[in-house]
């Protein structure tokens, strides 16, 4: 990860570097065009680049001004200022760095997950916190759609198993989709979020607690377990 955002921050430094200001360079008029306007053109962005400080900035400003005027500006033995090859240049540091931010993107997110994890293992490895009753001891507000009460369940496996047995109060199937976790100062356990959708519809979003005894026989409301 590290070489890849070196890289990313050198590809400027390394496309600049083939630009050799000691060398010729050839101005490519698009067909057609009018010499005298070229001539004109050339002695407008030599005079621009005048004002500059080095030869080196002199003949940046030089080939950019003579680009702006749609000339091509073609080097010998590099075609660096050649307007397709650096479109393409442009292209490849943009997916070179959308690689990059969907990497550390990713490791974040894992490292996240891994650490939510790690927490209600410390806290649940003992056997303390874990309830073998329908309702955690402790929880305040709407069961199973307050974040402060969630719903008790064995294991992941044992909330998709709930999950999966979930049907609104009319009896239709519901799915189901993990958008986070959370935690909360009245329970110590990592809380999974759950967003439940009917007919492709957002129903309603809960909240699971898998770290515990078994899985609870009650529904959130306005939801059903079928038996």
């Amino acid at each position: 990860m590290k070489k890849l955002l070196l890289l990313l921050l050198l590809i400027p430094n390394l496309v600049l570097a083939d630009y050799d200001p000691s060398k010729p360079y050839k101005v490519l008029a698009p067909e057609g065009s009018d010499p005298k306007n070229v001539t004109r053109i050339e002695l407008q962005c030599a005079e621009a680049a005048g004002y500059s400080k080095n030869e080196y900035s002199a003949k940046k400003i030089e080939v950019s001004c003579l680009k702006q005027y749609g000339l091509i500006v073609y080097q010998e033995n590099s075609d660096i200022f050649d307007e397709p090859y650096s479109e393409l240049i442009l292209l490849i540091f943009v997916i070179l760095l959308f690689i990059g931010y969907k990497k550390i993107k990713d490791k974040r997110l894992l490292n996240e997950a891994t650490a939510a994890v790690k927490l209600s293992r410390s806290l649940t490895e003992s056997g303390k916190d874990r309830t073998d009753q329908d309702m955690i001891p402790g929880g305040s507000g709407e069961f199973g759609l307050d974040p402060k009460n969630p719903i008790p369940t064995n294991n992941v496996q044992g909330s998709r198993l709930y999950l999966s047995k979930l049907n609104t109060i009319k009896g239709a199937k519901v799915t189901y989709e993990r958008c986070g976790s959370t935690t909360t100062d009245n329970l110590p356990n990592v809380t999974d979020i759950y967003n439940i959708f009917s007919k492709g519809e957002l129903y309603a979003t809960i909240y699971i607690c898998p770290y515990h005894k078994k899985n609870s026989t009650l529904a959130p409301k306005g939801l059903v377990l079928k038996k």
